[in-house]
């Protein structure tokens, strides 16, 4: 990648981060629940249902839950990404970017 490629993708992700967090200042329940629900979800399965876990041959309950919940997390995120993206999609937005001085994607 050459250094005026790379600087038009760090402008692009730029403006692309500026416009989720303007965004989310104005939907503060989605900012909430992306924060929130993997916060819930390590509580709810380490200390509230980590007393009846056991490990198969030994070991700590926690070890192997973090892991699973990451990418739990991780799937969520990304399903909250795919219908931002129809919305987005839906509401004329991805032509409002296409129509903006952004390179274009290589597929």
């Amino acid at each position: 990648m050459s250094a005026a490629a790379l600087r038009w993708a760090v402008s692009d992700s730029a403006t692309l981060t500026r416009r989720y967090l303007a965004h989310l200042r104005h939907q503060p329940a989605e900012l909430a629940g992306a924060i929130g629900f993997p916060i819930l979800l390590v509580l709810m399965f380490a200390f509230l249902l980590g007393g009846m876990m056991a490990v198969p041959g030994g070991g700590d309950y926690r070890q192997a839950l973090l892991p699973g919940l990451f990418t739990m997390t991780m799937l969520f995120g990304q399903s909250a990404t795919m219908i931002a993206v129809v919305t987005d999609a839906q509401r004329g937005i991805t032509d409002r970017f296409r129509s903006m001085p952004m390179r274009r994607p290589r597929c």
